[in-house]
């Protein structure tokens, strides 16, 4: 091996590597994407070996740097050239993959040989590594739960086109939030009724749907990944299943059973029916944009792995076969704001959210309010309280929304 002007180093910071990645794989490792644990990025690249070591470049750069070398925009040499540091380490790997002769190396001091050609342009596809989000879950005892989108144009290194982006996230909360609803539903209908009974169902919403939130904890390259965690957590016995990881079974079980139209009509009395709007939604800018969707859940403790994937072409039979669904669903809530219209002779009304000036009531007053509706005021703010009714009749992609206001009491705190 070359002979190298360095200066000997215990190498501190390169302890408590992960593997995030290999760039470059033959026949083995030969350009692979480290993190520590405060995010910062180092490449190991091979450049010698004898009978006894594998000598690696190791050096720290800046993600995006990585991300212009995987899209060709920079070559091998530019990166390796764009470290942080002044210097780079050079370590000898024995075979028991034990680190030795640890040097400090300057660029400038580099064997010519140890620098690639000046045209060394990216030709590979990165081979994600386990061992990132292993480290994570060491920490989050709770479980992960692993969102990601790939093998379109779109997607890069640990990067998305944001108009893709947005509305996928979007619909993807709105079902996790609606399958959260409908997951809280099962569970309550198995609460039995007593004198404590409304007060037992609201501590049990409260418990359940929090098992069902999930906060973001870190992306992680290779393909766009998203890495979240429970909002809750739960201390189980080794082996003992969460509420969370039964809430995960019940979220991909949905996913699987889209697939066949068969088990999907299963589905319809159990989930709140904005899931399916926004389900369908999704699936079509999978469809679009020509993705690979994986929603995958690992909590070790329970030792529980779920996964489901979706990917462009089996989006259409999805689809398909929610456009053969029928139902009805019929749900009550409350709604602050104001009035826009009112039509004393048809009884009709549009009624405008404070919280949201988008979103909007647009139906009819129930009979027993025609006495009292010449009292509303424009200006004024009030409480209202709609029973919206909701239908799909096979064929029809959009289903029919029907509201009925059945109550309004003014809003003093309202302006």
């Amino acid at each position: 091996m070359e002979q190298l002007n360095g200066i000997i180093s215990d190498g501190v910071p390169l302890n408590g590597l992960r593997k995030v990645s290999d760039l470059i794989y033959y026949e083995g490792p030969l350009l692979s994407h480290f993190k520590n644990k405060y995010g910062d990025n180092y490449l190991f690249y091979w450049v010698d070996n004898n009978d006894n070591f594998n000598r690696w470049l190791v050096f720290r750069v800046y993600e995006r740097f990585i991300n212009s070398y995987i899209e060709r925009s920079i070559t091998l040499k530019e990166l390796i050239l764009s470290t942080l540091d002044e210097f780079l380490y050079s370590i000898d790997i024995d075979n028991n993959l034990d680190y030795k002769n640890i040097q400090l190396v300057k660029i400038n001091d580099l064997p010519a040989s140890y620098l690639p050609k000046p045209d060394s342009k990216y030709n590979f596809k990165p081979i994600p590594s386990d061992s990132l989000i292993e480290g994570m879950l060491s920490v989050n005892s709770s479980g992960l739960l692993e969102a990601s989108f790939s093998k379109s144009s779109i997607v890069g290194y640990g990067t998305m086109h944001l108009e893709a982006f947005s509305p996928l996230i979007y619909h993807m909360n709105e079902i996790s939030n609606g399958l959260g609803e409908s997951y809280y539903k099962l569970k309550s209908d198995n609460v039995v009724p007593n004198e404590k009974h409304g007060k037992k169902k609201k501590l049990l919403k409260n418990e359940v749907l929090s098992n069902t939130m999930f906060e973001l904890i870190g992306f992680m390259p290779g393909s766009f990944k998203l890495i979240l965690k429970p909002i809750n957590t739960q201390s189980v016995l080794p082996g003992e299943k969460t509420e969370v990881d039964n809430y995960c079974d019940f979220f991909l079980k949905f996913i699987q059973a889209s697939y066949e139209y068969s088990t999907l009509i299963e589905y319809i009395n159990l989930i709140n029916k904005d899931v399916i709007t926004h389900y369908e939604k999704f699936l079509k800018n999978i469809q679009l944009f020509k993705l690979e969707f994986k929603l995958a859940w690992v909590n070790n403790s329970s030792m529980t792995r779920l996964e489901q994937v979706i990917n462009y072409k089996s989006a259409p039979k999805i689809i398909d076969n929610i456009n053969r669904l029928e139902y009805q669903n019929s749900s009550e809530f409350n709604m602050i704001g104001r009035f826009l219209e009112i039509n004393l002779k048809t009884k009709h009304y549009t009624f405008q959210s404070i919280a949201d000036d988008k979103a909007e009531s647009k139906g009819y007053f129930d009979d027993l309010l025609k006495e009292g509706l010449i009292l509303i005021k424009f200006n004024q703010y009030y409480e209202v309280k709609i029973i919206r009714l909701e239908s799909k009749e096979a064929g029809n992609k959009e289903p029919k929304t029907q509201d009925k206001l059945t109550a309004f009491y003014d809003f003093k705190d309202g302006k």
